[in-house]
C-alpha cells in the first residue's frame, strides 16, 4: 500500500475544490469530499505509523538529509542503501565503486541516489564516509548504540550479540528509507562488496519484472555458486529464478517492508529470517548466472560472523567483467508462468538422467553425450552433500532449501556442462523438506576430488552418512583397535623366551627386531598414507595390512631360526601402515570437536587390549604338543599360529556377518579394517606395565617362570634386570611399578591430543600423508629406543637414567 505525503494529501482536495467552484457543481462537491474521506480511511494506519516514525526521527535527533522535504518526488525511484559499520578502508572503497559504476552506466544521483547507514559510532569510519557526501542522497546515523543483552528468550552471548544489532540496523535504516524517505525500492548493499561494472544496469532491467511478477520477492546480485568452476563464464546475461534468498546485493520493494516485513523484523539473523517459508510464502528471488558483486578479500572477514564460508566458497565468487546491454535482453522470460515450463522441460525431458558413478565415467569424455545436460538425482540430504563435495557447491540448506535452489533443482555449470542436481520426486516435487537445515556435517569417508577419479568413489551405496551406520563404523573401529593392542601383548611377552632360550639371541638383537617392527610400520605408514590421500579404497589398504600381519605370525609360529623371526616382525610391521588411513579417516569423518572424543574412545579400546592380552598368553602357555608331528605348539610358538588363526576368522566370517545383519557393502567393510591407531611411541612402557601387572599370576603357573624368562617384552628385560638388584622387601620394584602406572596414564592423553591437533592442522586432502609423516617422526624413536635398550638389559641404573633424562629434556623444551 502506497503512502500518501501530508502535503499531496492537503493540496489534492484543495485544488479538486477551486476547479469544482468553477463549475459551480455541487454533485462534483460531495464526490470529491467522499474521496477524500475514503482517503483518509485508507491511508489512516500508514499516516499514523509515519508519523510516529518521524516523531522517533526527531527524539532521537536523526540527521536530516537536505533533500528531506521533496520525499514526494522519491516515488517510483530506487535508492541505494549502503549498511556500513566500523571499516573505514572498506566504505571507502565500496562507495568509491558505487559512485563510479553508477556514472559510467550514465546514471546521476538523481536515477540511483545512495544512502549510507551507520551504525556503531565508529569516528574514523564516519570521517571516510563524509569524503563522499557530495555525491551521497542522505548520510544517516543509527542513534541507538546500546549494547543487547538480552533477547526475548533469554540472555545473548557475548560473541552472539553482533547479529542483534546488525537487525536492529537494518529495521531502522530500512525505515528511514521508505518511511522517511519514501523510496519505492532499494538495493541493500554492505560495505565489503566491489561492484560489478554492469552493476545498476542489471538492477534497473530486472526492477520491472520485479513489480510485474507477484511470485517474486527480491532481486539479487549473487550466485552463492558462482565459482569459476560452476558457471558459464561466456553468458553474463543468463538470470535465473532461485527460492533460496542470496542477499549480498538485493532488491526489494516498498509494499514488501511496510505490509509484511516490518511489523515482524526479527531480532537477530534476518537473512535466515527472510527464508524461512512464513517470509518466502513460496516466492523466489532472481539471482545471475555471473555474480554482480563480490567479496572485497582484504576486508570482508573483519565481520561479525568472521569471514563464515569465506576461504572455501565466498572469496571464490567470480564477478561479471563483461558488461551487458540489458535493454536488449528479454526479462520476461523470467516470469513464472514462461521460466518455470521451460526449466522443468530442460531438467526432466531434455536431460540424460544418470547415477552418479555413470555421471563420473563420461564427466571427462568428448563423446555426443557430452554436449546434453545431465540430471543427477539424489534420494537424501546426505547424498546431496556428497554430490555438493564432488562438483564444490556449497552444501547447506536453509529451512529446506539448497543454495540456488529452483523447485527442488540445484542448477550449475561444470566442465561444459549443464548438471540439474534434483531431488528424487523429480516432477512430482511439491515442497521442501523442513527438515533440511543447517551445514550438513559431512560424514564422508572418500572424499571425492574435483577431478572425478573413479577410484576415490565408494562403488555405489554410500550408507556411511546415516548417523547409526557411523556409530557401527566407529564401533567397528574400537574393536579392531581392541585387536591391534591384543596382537601387540599377546606377541611381546614371548619374544624373549623365543629370542634368548631358542636361539641364544642376546639383547641387541632383541633389540633389532623390535626396531625392524618399527621400521617397516614407518615406511608402509608413508607410502600407504600417500596413496590413501588420491585413492581412498580402504578396505585394499586394510586388506593389505591384515595379509602381511597374518603371513607375519605365521612365520613367527614356524620360527626356523632368529633370522626367520626377524624378518617375520619386519613383515608384520607393514600392517601398522593402516594406522595412518585409519587416522585420515577419523579426521575425515568427525567435526574439530567430535574428533578428539573419537579419538579417544578408539585409544581407550586399544588400551583394553592390551590389558587383556597378556591374559591369553596365561591360558595358551598351557599348550604343548607336536602340529603334524613335527611343528612343536608350545608357549613361545603358539602367539604367532593364534593370532594367525584371530585375524584370518576376522576377515572371512566379520564381512559376511555385517552384510547380513547390518546390510553393509564394501564401504562399511572397508572402515570396519581400518587401524585404530597403533601409538608406537608409547609402546615400550605400555608393555612394561602390562608385565608388572601380569607377572604375579604368571608366577602361579610356573615357579621357575623368571628364572626362564628374562623378559615379557621388549623392555620388562628392564624389569627382571632391576627385580634383579632389588631389596629383599621389594620396595624398590613397587616403587617402579607404580612409576610406570603413573607414565602410562599420561601417555596416552599425550597420544590423543597430539593427534587430534594434528588433524586439524592439515587439509582433509593431504591427511593420510601427514599422518604418515607424523607417526613416522613418532616412529623413529621406536626405532632407536630398542636398539639402545637391547644392549642395556642387564644395567637397569644406565637405562632408567636415560629415561629420565629424555623426559627432562622433554619438559625442558
Amino acid at each position: 500500500m502506497s503512502l500518501i505525503n501530508n502535503s499531496t494529501k492537503k493540496g489534492f482536495p484543495e485544488y479538486i475544490g477551486r476547479y469544482a467552484k468553477i463549475l459551480n457543481n455541487k454533485d462534483i462537491e460531495n464526490r470529491i469530499g467522499k474521496l477524500e474521506n475514503s482517503l483518509d480511511n485508507l491511508n489512516k494506519n500508514a499516516i499514523h505509523n509515519s508519523i510516529s516514525q518521524k516523531r522517533h526521527f526527531s527524539k532521537n535527533k536523526v540527521i536530516e538529509s537536505p533533500q528531506e522535504k521533496k520525499n514526494d518526488l522519491n516515488i517510483g525511484k530506487t535508492v541505494v542503501l549502503v549498511m556500513a559499520c566500523n571499516r573505514p578502508e572498506s566504505v571507502e572503497n565500496h562507495l568509491r565503486q558505487l559512485i563510479e559504476k553508477r556514472a559510467s552506466s550514465n546514471l546521476n544521483s538523481n536515477n540511483f541516489p545512495i544512502i549510507v547507514s551507520q551504525d556503531c559510532g565508529h569516528q574514523k569510519t564516519t570521517n571516510s564516509i563524509n569524503k563522499f557526501s557530495s555525491n551521497l542522497y542522505a548520510i544517516i546515523r543509527q542513534p541507538d548504540q546500546t549494547d543487547i543483552t538480552r533477547s526475548k528468550t533469554g540472555p545473548i552471548a557475548q560473541h552472539m550479540r553482533g547479529y542483534f544489532k546488525i537487525s536492529r540496523h537494518y529495521k531502522w535504516a530500512l525505515d528511514q528509507v521508505f518511511v522517511k524517505f519514501n523510496f519505492s525500492s532499494v538495493i541493500i548493499t554492505e560495505d565489503d562488496l566491489n561492484i560489478a561494472v554492469d552493476f545498476f544496469d542489471y538492477f534497473k532491467s530486472m526492477l520491472s519484472v520485479l513489480e510485474q511478477d507477484k511470485s517474486l520477492y527480491c532481486v539479487s546480485a549473487w550466485n552463492d555458486n558462482g565459482k569459476q568452476s560452476l558457471i558459464d563464464s561466456s553468458r553474463s546475461e543468463l538470470v535465473h529464478r532461485s527460492d533460496f534468498f542470496p542477499g549480498l546485493g538485493w532488491m526489494m520493494l516498498r509494499s514488501l517492508w511496510v505490509d509484511e516485513l516490518r511489523p515482524k523484523w526479527p531480532q537477530a539473523f534476518w537473512d535466515d529470517w527472510l527464508r524461512e517459508p512464513e517470509q518466502r510464502k513460496d516466492r523466489s528471488c532472481l539471482r545471475p548466472e555471473i555474480s554482480r558483486t563480490d567479496m572485497a578479500i582484504q576486508y570482508a572477514k573483519k565481520g561479525v560472523s568472521m569471514g563464515q564460508f569465506f576461504d572455501n566458497y565466498l572469496k571464490l565468487i567470480i564477478i561479471n567483467k563483461n558488461p551487458i546491454d540489458w535493454s536488449k535482453i528479454d526479462t520476461t522470460t523470467l516470469r513464472k508462468e514462461k521460466f518455470d515450463p521451460k526449466y522443468i522441460a530442460d531438467v526432466y525431458d531434455n536431460s540424460v538422467e544418470m547415477p552418479f558413478l555413470d555421471y563420473l565415467k563420461i564427466s571427462n569424455s568428448t563423446d555426443s553425450i557430452n554436449k546434453k545436460s545431465v540430471l543427477i538425482v539424489y534420494n537424501s540430504k546426505q547424498e546431496f552433500v556428497k554430490f555438493a563435495k564432488y562438483f564444490g557447491i556449497m552444501n547447506d540448506f536453509k529451512s529446506g532449501v539448497p543454495r540456488t535452489g529452483y523447485l527442488g533443482v540445484v542448477r550449475i555449470f561444470f566442465k561444459s556442462r549443464v548438471i540439474y542436481i534434483a531431488p528424487k520426486q523429480k516432477k512430482n516435487w511439491s515442497k521442501y523438506d523442513q527438515s533440511y537445515k543447517g551445514m550438513i556435517e559431512v560424514s564422508v569417508e572418500n572424499e571425492i576430488n574435483s577431478k572425478g577419479d573413479i577410484c576415490k568413489l565408494k562403488d555405489g551405496k554410500e550408507k556411511v552418512n546415516d548417523k547409526s551406520k557411523l556409530r557401527l563404523n566407529y564401533f567397528c573401529l574400537c574393536l579392531y583397535a581392541f585387536m591391534t593392542g591384543t596382537d601387540f601383548a599377546v606377541i611381546i611377552p614371548t619374544l624373549w623366551d623365543r629370542l634368548n632360550f631358542d636361539y641364544s639371541a642376546n639383547g641387541t638383537f632383541m633389540g633389532l627386531v623390535i626396531s625392524s617392527y618399527s621400521f617397516s610400520g614407518v615406511v608402509s605408514g608413508l607410502v600407504m598414507g600417500k596413496i590413501s590421500d588420491k585413492c581412498r579404497k580402504n578396505k585394499i589398504f586394510m586388506l593389505f595390512s591384515i595379509v602381511f600381519a597374518v603371513i607375519g605370525h605365521i612365520l613367527y609360529f614356524f620360527g626356523i631360526n632368529k633370522y626367520f623371526v626377524l624378518l617375520a616382525r619386519t613383515l608384520s610391521g607393514i600392517s601398522i601402515g593402516a594406522s595412518t588411513v585409519a587416522l585420515a579417516f577419523i579426521a575425515r569423518t568427525t567435526s574439530e570437536k567430535k574428533r578428539t572424543a573419537i579419538l579417544s574412545i578408539v585409544m581407550a579400546s586399544r588400551q583394553f587390549g592390551l590389558m587383556f592380552g597378556p591374559a591369553f598368553n596365561i591360558i595358551l602357555r598351557q599348550v604343548n604338543f607336536y602340529l603334524f608331528g613335527k611343528f612343536l605348539v608350545d608357549r613361545k610358538s603358539i602367539p604367532g599360529l593364534f593370532m594367525a588363526f584371530t585375524w584370518t576368522l576376522l576377515e572371512t566370517m566379520v564381512i559376511p556377518f555385517t552384510e547380513i545383519m547390518f546390510d553393509w557393502n564394501e564401504l562399511e567393510n572397508s572402515i570396519l579394517f581400518c587401524c585404530g591407531g597403533s601409538y608406537t611411541f608409547n609402546s615400550i612402557i605400555i608393555g612394561l606395565s602390562i608385565a608388572c601387572i601380569f607377572l604375579p599370576f604368571v608366577d602361579k603357573f610356573d615357579k621357575d617362570f623368571q628364572s626362564k624368562n628374562q623378559s615379557l617384552n621388549k623392555t620388562n628385560s628392564t624389569v627382571d634386570a632391576i627385580k634383579a638388584h632389588q631389596n629383599s622387601d621389594g620396595v624398590f620394584f613397587g616403587a617402579f611399578v607404580v612409576f610406570v602406572i603413573f607414565d602410562v596414564i599420561g601417555l596416552p592423553a599425550i597420544a590423543i591430543t597430539s593427534s587430534s591437533l594434528f588433524t586439524k592442522m592439515i587439509d582433509n586432502k593431504y591427511q593420510g600423508f601427514g599422518q604418515g609423516i607424523q607417526r613416522g617422526i613418532l616412529g623413529i624413536g621406536t626405532i632407536i629406543g630398542p636398539l639402545c635398550a637391547g644392549p642395556l638389559i642387564y644395567k637397569p641404573i644406565i637405562l632408567v637414567s636415560i629415561i629420565l633424562g629424555l623426559n627432562r629434556l622433554k619438559i625442558i623444551l
